[in-house]
């Protein structure tokens, strides 16, 4: 997955070593702005082909 990814890189750069519950916190708030991004890619998308 994408975000689990980029979560990794994220913290092997900075080189945090963060509480679990921390981690899934940050994930799931990740998750959520990754669904509201690919929705409003997805609505341009749909205006792109009316046009």
């Amino acid at each position: 997955m994408l975000t689990i990814e980029i979560l990794n890189t994220f913290f092997q750069a900075t080189q945090v070593e963060l509480p679990f519950h921390v981690y899934m916190q940050n994930h799931s708030l990740l998750n959520q702005y990754f669904k509201k991004h690919s929705i409003n890619e997805q609505k341009q998308h749909v205006l792109r082909k009316k046009k």
